[in-house]
C-alpha cells in the first residue's frame, strides 16, 4: 500500500488546527491532534469523545480519540503555539471522563407496571426500576491499554526545529506523516509551534488504543475545530463533547442546536438492546437533518441527574480532575463516599452534552461556542414498560390488560417513527422480548357483561 493509499486512513479524530485572526498575537489558540503512524498501516476511527472545561479564560480538554491500528510505531502529535510549561499536557482522566459520559448519558427507564387491584387514588401505577436504567456508554472493553502499558510523552521545543525538521524527528522515531499535512506543518513552522508527542507501545495481542490526553490553556477566544477528518474518509465518525461550566448552556454560536427527540415509550427490548437502539434513532435524527445541526443529549446543573444509580454519581474529584478548577475550595469528602458531588457539596457546575457526526462531505472545521445563563434541564431519556399479565381481578385491572394490545401498538409506532425500522420486525423483536400481541387470558377471565350480570343481576 502506497502513502498515497495511505491518506485515506489517516483519520483525525481529533482535529484542533491553530487558527490566526490577522497577526500571530491576536491568535484565536486551538489545538490539533495528528497521528503520526507506519506509512503502510490502516487506522480505523471509532466513536470518539471530549470534555471540555471552560471558565473565564481557562480551558481544559481531555480527549479520547479511539480507534483500531495494526502497526508498529504510532504518535499521537499535538501542535500548541508555545509551552508556559510542561504540565499543561498530561496523560491521564480517562476514569474521570468515563464516569462525566456516563452521568450525561441518553437513557431508558424501565418502568414495571403494578397490579391495580387495591391501588388508591393518587399512587403510582408503574415503579422506576432504577436500577435496571441502561446507559448508553462510550464503549471502550477491551480496547485500552493494559495498566502495564505506559505511553512515552516528549516535548519538540520551537528551538530545537530551527535545525532540524518536524518530519525529521518523527522519521527517528520510525513515524511517518500524511503528505497532506505537510502545508499544515509548515504553517505552523512560521510561527514558531511547538509540539507534544505521545508514543504509545504495543498492546496486548499487538492492539493499540490512544490514553486520555489532557491540556490546559489560557486564551479568549471559545473556537474550537471539532473537524474529526483532516482528509476525506468514506467511515463516518462521531464525536461526543461534555462541557463543564459555571453559568449555564454552551452552544455554538454559528450551528443549529437541536434537541435530541426524547420521553417516548418504546417496547420492552430496548431496555436490553440501548446502545444499538440509540444509534438507530441518532442515524435517523442525523438523516432528517441532513447533518445540519449539532444534537443536545444533556444539559443541567450537577445536583440533577435524572434515574442514576450510585454507580452514575459523579465525584468532587472527577470534576475537579477534568477542568472544574473552581472546585478546589471543596474539601475532599471522606474516601469511602467516593467524593461524591450531592446537592450540599457543589451548585456551580453545569453540564451540557454535545453529539455531532461527520462523513466525507460533511466535515465541519471550526465552531465558535458562546455560554448562557440558560440553566434549563434536559436529558435523552425513553421509557418501557413492564406490563403486568397476572389475572385481573378487579375491573380495572381487567381494562388494563385489555389496553396493551393498544399500548403495544403505540410502542411499535414510536419506535418506527424513531429509527424507520419496518413495523413487522418491530413486532417479531417485541414478540421474542415477552409483549405478545396475543395477550394471554386466563380460565378465571370475564368479559365485563358477564361480571356485571352474574352479579346481582335479575334472572
Amino acid at each position: 500500500m502506497g502513502l498515497d493509499m495511505h491518506k485515506r486512513f489517516i483519520i483525525l479524530l481529533v482535529v484542533f488546527c491553530a487558527m490566526f485572526n490577522g497577526e500571530f498575537g491576536q491568535r484565536a489558540f486551538a489545538l490539533n491532534v495528528m497521528y503520526a503512524t507506519d506509512p503502510a498501516k490502516n487506522i480505523s476511527p471509532q466513536n470518539s469523545a471530549m470534555i471540555v472545561s471552560r471558565d473565564e479564560n481557562r480551558t481544559v480538554i481531555t480527549i479520547l480519540p479511539r480507534y483500531a491500528y495494526d502497526g508498529e510505531h504510532f504518535g499521537m502529535l499535538i501542535p500548541l503555539p508555545k509551552f508556559v510549561s510542561e504540565t499543561q499536557v498530561k496523560v491521564g482522566g480517562f476514569s474521570a471522563a468515563q464516569n462525566i459520559l456516563s452521568y450525561t448519558s441518553p437513557r431508558v427507564s424501565y418502568y414495571k407496571d403494578v397490579n391495580l387491584c387495591g391501588v388508591k387514588d393518587g399512587a403510582p401505577t408503574t415503579l422506576l426500576q432504577e436500577k435496571n436504567g441502561a446507559f448508553k456508554a462510550l464503549g471502550v472493553n477491551n480496547d485500552i491499554l493494559p495498566q502495564s502499558i505506559k505511553p512515552a510523552v516528549e516535548i519538540i521545543h520551537s528551538e530545537a526545529l530551527k535545525n532540524k525538521s518536524l518530519v525529521e524527528h518523527l522519521k527517528e522515531r520510525n513515524l511517518y506523516l500524511n503528505k497532506n499535512y505537510l502545508p499544515i506543518i509548515e504553517g505552523y513552522k512560521a510561527v514558531g509551534t511547538e509540539y507534544v508527542l505521545i508514543t504509545t507501545p504495543k498492546g496486548e495481542e499487538g492492539h493499540r488504543s490512544l490514553p486520555a490526553v489532557q491540556l490546559a490553556y489560557e486564551s479568549d477566544s471559545f473556537s474550537i475545530p471539532i473537524g474529526l477528518s483532516g482528509h476525506s474518509s468514506d467511515v463516518a465518525q462521531d464525536l461526543t463533547i461534555v462541557f463543564i461550566s459555571r453559568d449555564g448552556l454552551i452552544s455554538p454560536k454559528t450551528l443549529p442546536l437541536k434537541k435530541m427527540v426524547h420521553d417516548k415509550a418504546l417496547p420492552l427490548f430496548v431496555a436490553k438492546s440501548f446502545d444499538a437502539d440509540y444509534e438507530a434513532i441518532f442515524k435517523k435524527s442525523l438523516l432528517d437533518d441532513n447533518f445540519q445541526s449539532i444534537f443536545l443529549e444533556y444539559a443541567g446543573d450537577v445536583k440533577w441527574c435524572p434515574t442514576c444509580t450510585a454507580a452514575q454519581k459523579l465525584s468532587v474529584a472527577d470534576l475537579r480532575g477534568l477542568g472544574a478548577w473552581w472546585l478546589d475550595s471543596l474539601g475532599a469528602t471522606p474516601a469511602n463516599e467516593r467524593n461524591v458531588a450531592s446537592r450540599s457539596d457543589v451548585d456551580n457546575v453545569y453540564l451540557t452534552r454535545l453529539h455531532l457526526r461527520h462523513t466525507e462531505k460533511t466535515i465541519i472545521s471550526s465552531v465558535e461556542f458562546t455560554q448562557s445563563k440558560d440553566k434549563n434541564r434536559f436529558v435523552t431519556t425513553y421509557n418501557v414498560h413492564e406490563p403486568f399479565l397476572s389475572a385481573p381481578k378487579c375491573e380495572v385491572s381487567r381494562l388494563y390488560k385489555s389496553r396493551l394490545a393498544k399500548q403495544y401498538q403505540s410502542e411499535v409506532d414510536n419506535y418506527v417513527a424513531l429509527t424507520a425500522h419496518q413495523p413487522k420486525d418491530v413486532k417479531d423483536r417485541m414478540e421474542q422480548g415477552g409483549q405478545s400481541f396475543d395477550i394471554p387470558t386466563h380460565e378465571n377471565e370475564r368479559h365485563w357483561w358477564e361480571h356485571m350480570w352474574s352479579t346481582g343481576a335479575v334472572k
